[in-house]
Order: C-alpha cells, then sequence, then structure tokens
C-alpha cells in the first residue's frame, strides 16, 4: 500500500514529472533517492526505506525555487 499527499502543479511540470519518474525508472526505486536534472527543471526523489516499509520526498525545482513537494509512504501490506 502507498499514500501520498502533495501540491497541485501545472500541466508543464506534470509532463516533466512523468518524464522524470520514466528516465529514472530503472535506477530509482522506493527508499532510495534520486535526482534528474533538465534545462531549468529538476526533480528530486528522497527516499529511505525498502519496499516493506518505505517513506520520501519527491520535489520539482525551477530555477532553484521550490514549486512542488509530495510526501509518500507506504509497504508491504500482509
Amino acid at each position: 500500500g502507498m499514500s501520498y499527499m502533495g501540491t497541485k502543479i501545472e500541466k508543464i511540470e506534470v509532463i516533466f514529472l512523468k518524464e522524470s519518474l520514466f528516465n529514472l525508472s530503472k535506477e530509482c526505486r522506493l527508499g532510495q533517492s534520486c535526482e534528474y536534472k533538465k534545462r531549468e527543471y529538476k526533480y528530486q526523489d528522497n527516499g529511505q526505506g525498502s519496499l516493506e516499509d518505505f517513506s520520501g520526498q519527491e520535489e520539482i525545482f525551477v530555477n532553484g525555487k521550490n514549486i512542488y513537494k509530495l510526501n509518500y509512504y507506504g509497504g508491504l501490506i500482509s
């Protein structure tokens, strides 16, 4: 299971978020930290834990200014 809560973002940032997640999908898993940059945009995921119990925070920055933040929590349900 997983729960998350974050801020609303504009369409252009949604496109960048999807691109970031796609490009990081092979190297960044739940419980890890990673980042992706493209022009003035930077995506950052600060995760910790394992598949059994994880949490983290996603952020998007434009020219160094934070425009999006999402906190997530999750783990295996038995």
